[in-house]
């Protein structure tokens, strides 16, 4: 039976108990399949009442971003580039037929230091933004906590000195995506009380000092910039401004006078498998489920078995979806890719005397020729090729590593979703 089956498991991995630099397994339970967790600096996460919440250094991140059940949040290092990242009263801040009004609402952190953004009564645009010098050809993340109030919507806008006609609108009354343009991807993600993160990112296409605005709208569709009368009352919530390089938003990094840079999640690991008992020299499996949000973009190994940088199994994400890769003294033995999204799904591997088969939400999608079988003796959630750390944000839900290679119908089991 199915349950059998996770109960069989030899290790298995959940969002469960941690401690300072430990991610303790569920089994086994006494310690030997417990994560290494580095990280050397503190970070933020959102905590099972919906808030954001400052987490230890090498404190593992479980993350309950989105509601329901958490997941481990692995992020690589960042930096917050904007200065007085929740002072909207900052004078690196700049007011264009706005008012704003600050400790107006309870913020995502529980204290009342959210800020009100008002329309004044000009018709014209309606907006709060900041400067900063951006770099042609790398990617950027803007992102911003909001929360409607007599307005339902938001537009977060980029300069065009760096970035084109671009925008992304957000629809603050259901929690979804408006309309956008000349964008690489945008997201909505629900908090507390009505908060929502909105993000979208874009790749600047000159080196400039431009700005980076919070726009209030009045639908989900407003073109970029629309012009409309306020009335000196009516506005929306505001709340943690972050613009970082990198293909999706990561955990908020609060700044005041200076940028502020949160480093990698590192080293995250169990060693000496083998001598554990966790896996057998010459077969295994290993399950993962992974969270909503495990890189939307780009390329970075995501959960690897590893006895060396040049023997390795990975599960990778490629541009959002599954990547499978062995790796044979220092070769690319296989490099299995599929246009499924890993983002909420379910991925299989098993392997016996060098033959490897890749189970992807219930169904056997690849099966490998006879390779030279290496004998695994570390799992591990980071990327070996950037010295331990990671190059993209990723959620894992859960990980399961067997002794043996289960048979098809049963890794179909357990991964189906």
């Amino acid at each position: 039976k199915y349950m059998n089956l996770l109960e069989l498991a030899s290790l298995v991995i959940t969002p469960n108990a941690y401690e300072e630099g430990k991610l303790f397994s569920v089994i086994p339970s006494n310690g030997t399949g417990d994560l290494d967790v580095v990280r050397s600096t503190t970070k933020t996460r959102v905590n099972p009442q919906g808030l954001i919440e400052t987490i230890g250094i090498n404190v593992p991140s479980i993350d309950y971003s989105g509601g329901g059940c958490p997941s481990i949040l692995l992020e690589p290092q960042r930096t917050n580039l904007i200065t007085f990242s929740n002072d909207f009263t900052a004078t690196t801040k700049a007011l264009q037929n706005v008012i704003t009004t600050p400790n107006a609402l309870l913020s995502p952190d529980n204290s009342v230091n959210s800020s009100k953004l008002i329309a004044n009564s000009a018709n014209n645009f309606h907006r709060i933004f900041t400067n900063l010098s951006f770099s042609s050809g790398s990617t950027y993340v803007f992102s911003a906590f909001v929360k409607k109030g007599e307005y339902n919507f938001v537009q977060l806008v980029p300069g065009q000195q760096s970035f084109g006609d671009c925008f992304a609108n957000f629809d603050l009354l259901n929690g979804i995506l408006g309309s956008s343009s000349n964008i690489i991807s945008s997201s909505i993600t629900e908090l507390k009380d009505g908060w929502y993160r909105c993000s979208f990112s874009k790749t600047a296409t000159s080196n400039n000092t431009t700005d980076f605005s919070i726009v209030l709208s009045q639908s989900a569709t407003s073109p970029r910039l629309q012009f409309f009368t306020g009335n000196n009352v009516d506005g929306i919530f505001v709340y943690g401004l972050q613009v970082e390089i990198g293909t999706e938003a990561s955990s908020y990094i609060p700044t005041t006078s200076a940028a502020v840079t949160r480093n990698q999640d590192s080293n995250v690991k169990v060693d000496d498998l083998i001598n554990k008992n966790i896996l057998s020299p010459t077969e295994g499996s290993i399950f993962v489920k992974f969270g909503s949000n495990p890189s939307q973009v780009g390329s970075s190994p995501v959960v690897s078995l590893v006895l060396s940088v040049a023997n390795r199994l990975l599960i990778s994400v490629s541009g959002g979806t599954f990547r499978i890769q062995l790796g044979l003294n220092n070769l690319t033995a296989f490099n299995y890719q599929s246009s499924i999204p890993m983002a909420n799904s379910k991925c299989g591997v098993s392997y016996n005397n060098g033959q490897y088969k890749i189970f992807i939400n219930g169904s056997l999608v690849f099966t490998s020729g006879i390779f030279e079988q290496k004998a695994y003796t570390s799992l591990q959630l980071s990327d070996i090729n950037t010295n331990g750390g990671i190059s993209s944000v990723r959620t894992i839900d859960e990980i399961y590593l067997y002794k043996t290679a289960l048979s098809d119908q049963e890794c179909i089991k357990l991964t189906t979703l």
